[in-house]
């Protein structure tokens, strides 16, 4: 093997390890930085909350989204959104974030958050007592909370602190009332509503197909 060729084995040698290095130390901050983004949601319910919104139509159709902000104190937000059915499976959905500019948050955040409805003010306790009452509501007949609340939870106030709101009306008619959407495996819902209710006793609509009398009004929540 010649000069030249030993020289240019050592020299690609050394930039591998460089490249090797230059991946570590990446992982490592990616690692390092999911590790304080976690530990801030984590104690995020000491800090202060800036707003909570919901859709105007939860009441009338059943499905709350949901978008909760608290400000840190250099004015960043750590937020929580929660997609909440009323009428069934309680928590469909959540996420949550941390590090939140006030202006991406304005901009971008909560324009992608109510897409099809401009969002309005949610009373703190309301806010609170919609996603925990909907969930313990689905508890009771078989559907658990996204797993994304293990960590979208600690966004929230504890939920021995919200007290329970018995102007909330959960279920449609007193039986439960599942509406398909795009992403539920279907008859997995349905099996459960068969054994925890009974067959006859919950509404559907799957697919445009309604099962059970939905004709009665809902009555309003105060």
């Amino acid at each position: 093997m010649g000069r030249n060729e030993k020289h240019r084995q050592r020299a690609a040698e050394r930039h591998r390890k460089r490249r090797e290095r230059k991946g570590h130390s990446a992982v490592v901050d990616t690692l390092r930085s999911l590790q304080r983004k976690q530990l801030l949601i984590y104690n995020a319910r000491q800090l202060p909350i800036h707003e909570c919104l919901v859709n105007p139509s939860w009441e009338t159709f059943g499905l709350a989204n949901l978008l909760i902000a608290r400000r840190m104190p250099d004015d960043r937000l750590v937020l929580g959104q929660y997609l909440v059915d009323l009428y069934c499976l309680g928590l469909k959905n959540t996420c949550c974030s941390a590090y939140c500019p006030m202006s991406v948050y304005e901009t971008k955040v909560k324009p992608g958050a109510f897409i099809s409805e401009k969002p309005i003010q949610c009373s703190r306790l309301l806010f609170h007592q919609i996603i925990y009452g909907a969930i313990e509501y689905a508890g009771r007949i078989g559907f658990s909370p996204h797993e994304n609340f293990e960590l979208s939870q600690y966004i929230l106030d504890p939920p021995e602190t919200i007290p329970p709101n018995p102007e909330l009306v959960f279920g449609f008619d007193g039986k439960p009332c599942y509406v398909s959407g795009p992403y539920d495996d279907v008859w997995v819902i349905i099996r459960t509503l068969d054994e925890r209710v009974g067959r006859g006793n919950y509404h559907y609509i799957i697919g445009g197909q309604v099962g059970g009398d939905l004709s009665s009004p809902r009555r309003p929540c105060k």
